[in-house]
């Protein structure tokens, strides 16, 4: 290399011109950085969110899919029919 002195001081001003550049860069690049796991972190906040949620519609969904049973008209009949009492089966069977 040049043993000039001129050039030395300029090599050297150089050196720690680019050594401010890069820290400069580096400082901006974990601000950066942290930006964008940031970013990230919440994109996956919100895919997690998504599929959770989804998830849970299907899940919902499904549950009202579901047919309700018609009734049983024969079993209500008897039901009510077992309401009745002793005594008005009785007097009904005793009018005929």
């Amino acid at each position: 290399m040049c043993g000039h002195p001129v050039y030395s001081e300029f090599l050297k001003e150089l050196q720690m011109s680019s050594g401010r550049f890069c820290k400069a860069v580096l400082q901006n690049c974990s601000i950066e950085r942290k930006v964008e796991l940031c970013e990230l972190s919440s994109h996956i906040t919100k895919m997690s969110l998504t599929m959770f949620l989804s998830t849970l519609y299907v899940q919902i969904s499904r549950l009202q899919r579901i047919p309700q049973r018609p009734t049983n008209i024969l079993k209500l009949i008897l039901e009510k029919d077992g309401f009745k009492t002793d005594l008005s089966k009785k007097t009904f069977n005793s009018v005929t």
